[in-house]
């Protein structure tokens, strides 16, 4: 490699303890809010449907501004 060459490392997410659908509801929704999780990683891996129902063009998404709209496949 050169001396000025530059080196992206991304990481998966998603690592833990347990299983991920018996994760908190509102742990899930938090990590949603602060951008920790996609909307859709919270639905597939976490089985917490969230949805965002602030102003579509918010600089700054508040967590009041999403709802748990649905659970599904958990305990």
């Amino acid at each position: 490699m050169a001396p000025d060459a530059e080196v992206d490392v991304v990481l998966p997410g998603g690592g833990g303890y347990g299983d991920p659908r018996r994760r908190a509801v509102a742990d899930v929704l938090a990590d949603v809010v602060a951008g920790y999780v996609s909307a859709e990683a919270a639905e597939s891996v976490y089985g917490v449907v969230v949805r965002y129902t602030g102003a579509p063009d918010a600089l700054v998404r508040l967590p009041e501004d999403y709802e748990v709209a649905e659970l599904r496949g958990r305990d």
